[in-house]
């Protein structure tokens, strides 16, 4: 939402299609076996996890940094390109190691065995959560874009959103670290 505000509805849209993607690779990763792998390798879990945290730590320090430029660049929401905003989004979503445990512990019990093909119905049911997933969150930035003009009005108005944005993501980055998410 904090992107859709700051870059408009194209960025919000991206970033929601990049998570998606992100956490498609981790359905992929469940359905050829991975998964389980994983959850029993604590240590590969907490990797992907501090990782995670980081890059969000990150992100976070980047909204607080740009606060200003971003309140300067109200008209031009193409100022980060959309394939880097998919990529930022793919990598938050690709890191997120509750997505493997989730999908590891859930889809399976939505599995028929005798349909046969486990790997390929675990992808499909990846697949449609990673749908709804992109189709959910288009709509919360979209919703968030809509109040664009009324901070770009007011120059301090998105900056300081901005710097709540990057406080509010350097938190929830801290809260994956420690195992709150």
């Amino acid at each position: 939402m904090s992107r859709a505000i700051a870059l408009g509805n194209r960025a919000a849209v991206a970033t929601a299609v990049g998570n998606a993607l992100g956490t498609f690779v981790n359905v992929l990763v469940l359905a050829v076996g991975l998964g389980p792998i994983l959850e029993n390798y604590p240590v590969a879990l907490k990797i992907i996890r501090y990782l995670g945290a980081a890059y969000l730590i990150y992100l976070g320090a980047g909204a607080i940094r740009s606060r200003n430029s971003i309140s300067l660049q109200q008209d031009k929401s193409t100022a980060l390109s959309i394939s880097k905003i998919v990529k930022e989004g793919a990598f938050v979503g690709l890191t997120n190691p509750k997505t493997i445990v989730f999908f590891a512990a859930v889809l399976p019990q939505f599995v028929v065995t005798q349909f046969g093909y486990i790997w390929l119905q675990l992808l499909l049911l990846g697949l449609v959560f990673c749908l709804l997933g992109a189709s959910f969150d288009s709509l919360y930035g979209i919703s968030a874009g809509m109040l664009r003009s009324w901070f770009a009005h007011s120059p301090d108005r998105l900056s300081n959103m901005s710097a709540a944005g990057g406080v509010m993501i350097i938190l929830l980055g801290i809260a994956v670290a420690i195992g709150w998410f």
